[in-house]
């Protein structure tokens, strides 16, 4: 018959005991028995049938931790630069990438980074767009690249699409120059 001590552990019953090496000498003193062999324990060291639990040495207090008599605000987790610099690299190249594909950042871009670049090219565009025979169906094809001169920009490329006599988009290019205050000098209107 078994015992259930310690939570469901499996013991065999209370005269028996698993044999250690070294904590017994064979009765002939020969020496300590053999390992891994249940040995009958005498009506002494049978423990009356009782389950003892294991002796513990005490645990001594922790020093490093103050008492917890005093409840004061909670520790502050320190911020690691690592979890912060990673997603803000990411999110750098993201926008980096969004910004050159779609229009609304890429005008936003340069309004902020550029902003003398960013009037001298709307001015041009609505140079452009009036330039058309029919600005109602008239749209901007390629945005067109500014050139710093002395005292003002050069904008030329600008490319625009309008509705031809048959129906089809036909696009032709324009070049401005245009003053720092954003007003156009002089366009230039080139058809394919």
């Amino acid at each position: 018959m078994r015992r259930r001590c310690f939570g469901g552990s499996r013991l065999p019953s209370p005269e028996w005991r698993r044999h250690r090496p070294g904590k017994e000498k064979h009765k002939s003193g020969q020496g300590d028995r053999p390992t891994g062999k249940w040995v009958r324990r005498n009506a002494e060291t049978a423990g009356r049938g009782r389950c003892v639990a294991p002796r513990r040495a005490p645990r001594m207090p922790d020093m490093r931790q103050p008492p917890e008599s005093s409840p004061g605000p909670a520790p502050r987790r320190r911020l690691r630069p690592a979890r912060v610099i990673a997603p803000l690299v990411f999110a750098a190249i993201v926008l980096m990438i969004l910004s050159d594909r779609v229009p609304a950042l890429r005008d936003a871009r340069d309004r902020l980074l550029h902003p003398d670049e960013y009037r001298a090219r709307e001015a041009c565009h609505k140079a452009a767009l009036a330039a058309a025979e029919q600005p109602a169906y008239a749209r901007i094809v390629a945005r067109g690249a500014v050139h710093a001169t002395q005292g003002a920009h050069y904008v030329e490329g600008v490319r625009v699409g309008q509705m031809g006599a048959d129906g089809g988009e036909v696009t032709f290019e324009v070049s401005c120059y245009v003053d720092p205050d954003g007003s156009v000098v002089k366009t230039h209107k080139k058809s394919p």
